[in-house]
């Protein structure tokens, strides 16, 4: 684990990465919405898991994201497509899991 959890981390550990993006979305408010995570253990961390490619180019393209900076990955019949950015003191791991439509069979459900 990366902190010591005796005690654990409180909520105040997080406080700061929370209000970061929370300034970045008063900043851009017409980007998509996401399903956002904050964690204990990274507690100046926030992950963004967006819809679909689309979602991600269009926070890419806000945060200014050069497309050489997008990682992607294979997962079976799923591929992982992501970048990382600091906003201040916190990093953001945006991030999206779609079918990789290669591997799928035509008519089928991944």
């Amino acid at each position: 684990m990366p902190y010591d959890a005796n005690p654990p981390p409180t909520i105040t550990a997080q406080a700061t990465a929370l209000q970061s993006l929370s300034h970045f979305a008063d900043a851009h408010p017409d980007l998509p919405g996401a399903y956002v995570v904050s964690h204990s253990a990274f507690p100046k961390q926030v992950d963004v898991l967006l819809d679909g490619p689309a979602d991600l180019e269009t926070w890419r393209d806000a945060l200014d994201i050069a497309t050489n900076a997008l990682t992607l990955k294979h997962y079976d019949a799923r591929r992982h497509l992501e970048f990382t950015t600091p906003i201040g003191t916190t990093l953001l791991r945006v991030y999206t899991v779609f079918p990789d439509t290669s591997t799928t069979p035509e008519g089928s459900q991944p």
